[in-house]
């Protein structure tokens, strides 16, 4: 990167949130040490980890003076933890890194051409690499393709459109860099969603400008521990579904207050997001009953149902009949004729895809 832009660039904050992670998030702070464009601080805040993530973390501090640990008094569960971190920075732009993943080498320096190159942009997200982590300690890495080989700008007109379009994957935390007014005008955090990150990336996509950046800019590691297998697949999509409903709600309300009374293209918009969502949760039940996981299928089936409308008609326990029947059917032949169960057996009982 020029001289010239590196001493005139903004200042930027790795902030990591961490709980009982002492060797991921020892191997996320030295990736994030370890940039071709160092950071000027990495806030790492520990909530009451009962492992020895502190230690591991005073034991970095030595080797890496810019590394900050907050230490929380009491365990927030999560979500609070998150915003604590970015409130203990200080940086022009905060770069979130999930405990559980790891900077590619040049993910701060990518970022910040594209935010010196055009001063409108505020916030950044980026493609991501899988290493899939299975029980023996062993890795299988993949790259997730990326979206586009052209940045894709998201705004208040394409926010619900573009979460209907990369459903599987719309964004990855991890890669995400945003000015610190975005934080000021947008966060914090809502402590009321598990995965409140899907909320925030909505809510700023109809302040802010944002922009998808076609490089890959973190390792994510799948294991069974991680937060959206914690807090499940139907619980996470239903919770996609009501960030979209607010967003929705919200776009309205701006655009009657800027005196503009016609919504067919954002209600097409949603029409999109709700036919995917749909086929979502419909890919769960599939998926949970070939792995024979009965009541995350059973869940994904009342989703479906209540999404488009169907069997209403009908008396309850024919539904459950029938939602049994298509569970254990799928189970059967996935066992005996599709390859058996030995591709469910790494990532925990709501992984599978």
């Amino acid at each position: 990167m020029d001289n010239n832009m590196t001493q005139m660039r903004p200042t930027i904050s790795v902030v990591i949130a961490t709980y009982n992670r002492a060797k991921m998030v020892r191997e996320a702070v030295l990736a994030a040490w370890g940039q071709t464009l160092k950071p000027d601080e990495i806030v790492v805040s520990d909530d009451c980890s009962p492992d020895n993530t502190l230690e591991v973390l005073r034991e970095l501090q030595k080797e890496i003076p810019i590394l900050k640990i907050v230490e929380n008094a009491k365990n927030s569960g999560g979500v609070p933890n998150w915003n604590r971190v970015i409130e203990a920075s200080t940086g022009d732009l905060i770069a979130w890194c999930s405990d559980d993943d790891m900077f590619t080498p040049d993910h701060l320096e990518n970022a910040l051409k594209v935010f010196v190159s055009d001063k409108t942009v505020d916030f950044l997200h980026a493609g991501f690499i899988n290493s899939n982590c299975r029980d023996d300690g062993t890795a299988v890495i993949e790259k997730s393709p990326l979206k586009s080989n052209e940045p894709i700008v998201i705004s208040d007109n394409s926010i619900i459109e573009y979460m209907a379009k990369y459903f599987n994957w719309p964004f990855h935390p991890s890669t995400w860099i945003f000015k610190r007014k975005v934080w000021m005008s947008c966060g914090p955090f809502d402590s009321s969603y598990e995965l409140s990150d899907t909320d925030f990336f909505i809510r700023t996509g109809f302040k802010h400008k944002l922009i998808y950046a076609p490089y890959y800019g973190v390792i994510n590691r799948r294991h069974s521990g991680n937060w959206s297998n914690r807090v499940g697949s139907v619980n996470m999509h239903r919770e996609f579904n009501a960030a979209i409903k607010n967003a929705y709600i919200e776009i309205q309300r701006r655009k009657l207050a800027l005196g503009i009374n016609n919504f067919s293209l954002l209600d097409r918009q949603f029409r999109k997001w709700k036919n995917a969502y749909g086929l979502r949760v419909l890919r769960i039940f599939i998926s949970r009953s070939r792995a024979g996981y009965f009541e995350q299928a059973s869940a994904a089936a009342k989703e479906v149902r209540d999404n488009f409308g169907l069997l209403t008609t009908i008396p309850s326990w024919i539904r459950r009949l029938l939602v049994i029947t298509v569970m254990k059917s799928l189970h059967f032949a996935q066992k005996y004729f599709l390859g058996g169960l030995g591709k469910y057996n790494n990532f925990g009982k709501d992984f599978p895809a």
